[in-house]
């Protein structure tokens, strides 16, 4: 999946009072064939994901 534009982009940065934070920095783009997803690093555990997919 090759990510064309991002549309959006917002950060999340909770429970980090617990043994289970969560960092996140998410972005919702349009891939190069035209579908919307969000796709998301995680600040913490390192990597990045893929969260949701809209055809």
């Amino acid at each position: 999946m090759l990510l064309a534009r991002i549309v959006q982009h917002w950060e999340i940065n909770t429970d980090w009072w617990t043994s289970a934070p969560a960092h996140r920095e998410y972005f919702a783009a349009i891939t190069t064939s035209g579908m919307l997803c969000v796709v998301y690093e995680d600040k913490i555990r390192g990597g990045w994901w893929v969260e949701k997919v809209y055809d």
